[in-house]
């Protein structure tokens, strides 16, 4: 997988234009298109680079589907979790889940506030709806992950978590 970064002129940054596949067209910022698109090619606004593809899980583990570039360190690179595939999760009450969010300083409100300021327009209400409605939820639901990161808690945080709530 090309990635194609473009430099803003104005503080040096760069940031994701989009991406290509090795050989196909590509988008430039700028308006301008380039054939055949390969790593290492670059110019004064962009850059492309060769992430090459994403990871496979290891043994024991599956991807819970969120995989997507960012910039890491400064790096476009691949990411997704993984999570444990033998690990059963138990199913969560609505009062277990929203008491250990609330041990940990997260509300409902703060949540739904971060949702409706950070999704896409077309997603906003539906995820903020899961969160306001749900009487029960399950570890597996790819919203879990987005939430947590919503929340500044990792995905290995909120699998322990996890099992505490299921405690109380």
């Amino acid at each position: 997988m090309l990635v194609v970064m473009a430099k803003d002129g104005k503080d040096g940054e760069s940031y994701i234009f989009g991406t290509a596949i090795e050989g196909g067209w590509v988008d430039l910022p700028g308006g301008a298109r380039l054939s055949p698109a390969k790593g290492g090619l670059s110019g004064d606004c962009y850059s492309i680079i060769d992430i090459g593809e994403p990871n496979e899980p290891e043994a024991g583990y599956e991807s819970l589907g969120d995989r997507r570039i960012e910039i890491v360190d400064g790096v476009p690179s691949w990411v997704e979790t993984f999570v444990k595939s033998n690990v059963d999760f138990p199913t969560l009450t609505h009062r277990q889940f929203w008491l250990t969010a609330w041990d940990v300083g997260v509300t409902k409100e703060s949540l739904k506030a971060k949702i409706l300021s950070t999704y896409p327009e077309d997603e906003r209400g539906r995820a903020a709806l899961e969160v306001e409605l749900a009487t029960s939820f399950e570890r597996s639901h790819p919203l879990m992950n987005e939430l947590c990161i919503l929340a500044g808690i990792s995905p290995e945080e909120l699998d322990s978590l996890w099992f505490w709530a299921s405690s109380i």
